[in-house]
């Protein structure tokens, strides 16, 4: 299996848009970007066959989250 790689840091300009239902998160490409040497990069995005998305530190952190236990809901609004 081969693995997304770059040999160059990510400027700040381009960015990754999550729509979670029909709301718009827009997070830098710079932060899911994880340095493995002086030359080179890795993205941390995984891609899955099933349905389902799983989201991570970076995403949560460019979020405001709320977790409803009593009603098992999670809220999110983007940070500013």
């Amino acid at each position: 299996m081969s693995y997304p790689r770059r040999t160059k840091p990510i400027k700040h300009k381009h960015c990754v848009i999550l729509q979670v239902s029909h709301v718009p998160y827009t997070m830098s490409l710079s932060l899911l970007q994880f340095k493995i040497d002086d030359d080179l990069y890795f993205i941390k995005l995984v891609v899955s066959e099933l349905d389902v998305w799983i989201l991570g530190e970076t995403f949560l952190r460019s979020t405001y989250t709320v977790f409803d236990v009593e009603n098992m809901q999670i809220g999110f609004a983007p940070a500013v």
